[in-house]
């Protein structure tokens, strides 16, 4: 009786110490100009670990203890870099300066880029795949 005490009583700890070596960490990604929330932005730890924000700009991700830092990116904002804090995080991201340009795609024929009014841009099949 006393061995299957100690060895429930082990169990028990070992569980204890593997459960107080993570944390959840929870925040919200807004835009910094417009403080609208950003939908689909990727929070990802320093080991590539992440989650990507719901509709309302809201993520929660179990991280290790020993993690610190966290990058938060999303198309058309520049990527940052933030230090984990306790409580639920406020991750405000700044517009990107570049504009994206619209994109042509001719499957057949040959064609001149003088032809176009926009940009043209020549793809091959490999870089496709």
């Amino acid at each position: 009786m006393k061995k299957l005490f100690l060895l429930l009583l082990t169990v028990l700890s070992v569980t204890l110490c593997a459960s107080a070596q993570t944390r959840t960490v929870t925040g919200t990604v807004v835009d910094a100009e417009t403080d609208e929330p950003i939908i689909g932005a990727a929070v990802t730890d320093q080991a590539g670990k992440g989650v990507n924000t719901d509709i309302d700009g809201n993520f929660s991700i179990v991280l290790p203890e020993s993690v610190t830092k966290l990058t938060v990116s999303s198309v058309g904002y520049n990527p940052m870099e933030v230090k984990i804090k306790g409580g639920k995080m406020e991750i405000r991201l700044t517009p990107s300066a570049t504009a994206l340009d619209e994109v042509i795609a001719v499957a057949y024929g040959t064609a001149k880029k003088s032809a176009f009014t926009g940009s043209a841009t020549v793809i091959k099949s490999t870089e496709i795949e």
